[in-house]
């Protein structure tokens, strides 16, 4: 196949979520990386989403909150969920990119949230933290094809 093509796997599923995720951990294992997958559910109801929730917790009382009303939200949507800490806002993109890339291993994740807190001083490092984390954040989602919550 020409470089230049990009490829479209359309997999239909229907109550085989196990059968899927295995489908695209070998998918994700080729060599060939230009190709788009489209996923056709067909309502399935016993499709459980995986999130990672990574944490910055900083600021410890305004990162325990966030993690709190992350928490309520995924489980009263039943959906599974694990909490990663990172010591700063800098360090949650890395930390998903990593998470993301060893996807093959038993870490499987539909999406990532990412939560943190950076205030505002008297200095310029608000505006480069808070700028260049949603940067990255927006990058890693865009390119890598990855669902990202920015809650930073």
């Amino acid at each position: 196949m020409s470089p230049n093509k990009k490829l479209a796997i359309i997999i239909v599923n229907w109550k085989q979520y196990d059968l899927t995720k295995k489908c695209l951990l070998s998918i994700n294992k080729t060599k060939f990386n230009n190709y788009k997958i489209i996923l056709v559910d067909n309502e399935s109801s016993e499709k459980k989403l995986n999130v990672l929730l990574v944490s910055s917790p900083y600021y410890k009382l305004i990162s325990k909150n966030l993690i709190k009303g992350a928490s309520e939200v995924l489980n009263n949507k039943s959906v599974n969920f694990d909490v990663l800490y990172v010591p700063g806002a800098l360090e949650i993109p890395p930390a998903i990119k990593f998470v993301s890339s060893s996807i093959n291993k038993s870490n499987f994740f539909d999406g990532y949230i990412a939560l943190g807190c950076v205030i505002r001083g008297e200095t310029y490092h608000f505006e480069i933290v808070a700028n260049e984390s949603a940067r990255s954040l927006s990058n890693l989602s865009v390119l890598s094809s990855l669902p990202i919550g920015n809650g930073i």
